[in-house]
């Protein structure tokens, strides 16, 4: 059975049903700055900012991750930037005579 949590401290459920975790971070002063400007700016908590960054920050670490794997792949080509570049500004283009 779990630690008891009459006042709700430790978790809630957020609009979307989902038991949230809270934790604790220490920032510099710079930083928790930026991040107040930016959810007053938005008109979000301080919260929201910092969860959205986080979100965002692990899909970017995926896709890198995908990116990475791909580059090392030696059976996936290369491009050649100019070729392609040129293929995409001929699609469209009628076919010369």
């Amino acid at each position: 059975m779990g630690v008891a949590d009459p006042l709700g401290l430790f978790r809630f459920v957020g609009i979307f049903g989902i038991a949230m975790q809270q934790i604790s971070v220490r920032l510099a002063g710079a930083l928790l700055g930026a991040i107040d400007k930016a959810a007053l700016r938005l008109g979000r908590s301080r919260t929201d900012v910092v969860r959205e960054a986080i979100e965002r920050h692990l899909e970017n670490l995926g896709d890198l991750s995908c990116a990475v794997k791909r580059l090392r792949d030696p059976g996936d080509p290369i491009l050649d930037w100019e070729c392609v570049r040129q293929e995409l500004l001929d699609v469209g283009r009628p076919a010369a005579d």
